[in-house]
């Protein structure tokens, strides 16, 4: 085991050093540029959409530059692992490496890992709450717990869920420290911001109301589920659920074991809720399938038991059980170099995304006019703009903020760079905004889904 783990991490660890990919061109590298200049702007520490105990993990990475910040997922994902085979022995599964081998294997997983996005981390912490359970320790697990919302804000689920469990198992004394990471925020927080209720008055991602979408599939996460774990992962992970349901049956009236109410209860309430989100477009939601990486962690421990379950069909004749256990591996080890869309694109998937790409075009063209450009960018809204050119987005007198009332006030000369994503999906501004303003436009970068225009004023 130490060995996989040892030439999984080198893996890891060329691809992050050798590929330039964000992972997501968006939320990663925004993510990123809040840790990255934490230090120089030290109330980013606090930022509410940063997530401050993601950022006070991942600033002394990020500070190193992207590649640092990978290197930090890359190291939650290895810790991640070790603590389900550390779990699958704990749960008697009779091959619990095979867990971490599953996580591994996920194609929506192993791609994520290699970016700045905060998913891998949760499911960290996540995996060590569940695993500190397991050791009974209970005010150490509701303490990890209290600090999830800090992550991402579906931490707020597994405060109830785990406040539950230790109901069903009379730990009320340790039932207090699931308020700790919140009392903790709150009281640095306060002198800063003047209000002891920050942490629920600034609230970003968890405000109500429709934002991006009107309504959506409500199974649009079951489905993309497969995708994210590839076939074998997925088929085996049903194997595992039904096991857990029907051990539940099998201890009525009293079926809320950890299988039941922490593994199994924490994957379905995770879906269960973004899917109404989805369905209803309220809580921001976008159907962005990556939230899904959260869970998968506790997905391939119930894998791994269904794994042992298809095992145990097998158990008269042992050369079976080899051939099963080969098949299965193999299956799952090929997947990701199937070429299937659910795999992984080897060549595609850790590069610049095709948006990254027209900004680097735009780049070019712009240093060719004038190589101090970066000096006269005020306005923008795509997060990867300040990050492929290199300056402080936070600095006061550059404005990240592409929309009328803000653009009037900027001083003759500056460059407004425009985009049809973030531009009209954050600060809700058309080109056509720009052009009423008297802006000239300078330059135009499409390749027929993305599209930057460039502006002066």
């Amino acid at each position: 085991m130490s060995l996989s783990l040892g030439l999984g991490l080198a893996l890891f660890l060329v691809i992050a050093f050798s590929f330039p990919g964000t992972g997501d061109s968006g939320d990663s590298v925004m993510h990123f540029l809040v840790a990255h200049y934490a230090f120089l702007h030290p109330e980013l520490f606090l930022d509410h959409w940063g997530k401050p105990v993601f950022t006070l993990f991942s600033a002394p990475f990020a500070y190193f530059g992207f590649v640092g910040m990978k290197i930090f997922n890359v190291l939650a994902a290895m810790g991640t692992m070790l603590l389900l085979t550390n779990m699958g022995g704990r749960l008697a599964i009779a091959k619990p490496w095979s867990a971490a081998g599953f996580l591994i294997l996920s194609p929506g997983y192993f791609l994520l890992i290699f970016s700045g996005l905060t998913e891998p981390f949760f499911g960290f912490l996540l995996c060590l709450a569940a695993w500190l359970l397991l050791l009974d320790k209970w005010q150490l697990s509701a303490l990890v717990i209290s600090l999830l919302p800090f992550v991402r804000p579906e931490g707020l689920f597994f405060i109830g869920l785990f406040s539950f469990y230790f109901l069903l198992h009379r730990k009320f004394r340790f039932l207090p420290w699931f308020l700790f990471g919140h009392l903790a925020l709150m009281l640095i927080g306060w002198p800063y911001f003047k209000d002891p209720f920050w942490v629920f008055n600034r609230m970003t991602n968890a405000v109500s109301g429709v934002y991006y979408h009107p309504g959506g599939d409500p199974w649009h996460f079951i489905r993309q589920l497969f995708y994210m774990l590839g076939p074998i992962v997925y088929g085996l992970f049903i194997i595992g659920l039904a096991g857990v349901f029907k051990q539940a049956w099998k201890k009525w009236p009293r079926p809320f074991t950890f299988q039941l109410s922490i593994l199994a209860g924490s994957i379905l309430i995770f879906i269960i809720a973004h899917s109404i989100f989805w369905y209803f477009g309220i809580f921001k939601s976008m159907g962005l399938v990556r939230v899904l990486i959260c869970i998968i962690p506790l997905i391939c421990l119930l894998a791994a038991q269904g794994f042992q379950t298809l095992l145990q069909l097998a158990n008269a004749h042992p050369r079976i059980r080899v051939l099963l256990t080969s098949l299965v591996l193999l299956l799952a080890l090929v997947f990701p170099f199937s070429g299937n869309k659910a795999s992984i694109n080897w060549f595609d998937d850790f590069r610049y995304s095709a948006d990254q790409q027209l900004i680097l075009d735009l780049g070019d063209t712009l240093h060719s006019i004038d190589p101090e450009y970066r000096q006269h960018i005020r306005a923008y809204s795509h997060p990867s703009i300040p990050f492929l050119f290199q300056f402080d987005p936070f600095l006061p007198e550059i404005s990240r903020t592409v929309h009328p009332s803000a653009l009037t006030a900027l001083p003759d000369g500056s460059l407004i760079i425009w985009d049809n994503w973030y531009s009209v999906t954050e600060n809700q501004t058309e080109a056509a905004d720009l052009e009423s303003l008297g802006f000239i436009q300078i330059g135009n970068f499409s390749d027929g889904r993305f599209e930057f225009l460039v502006y002066q004023k």
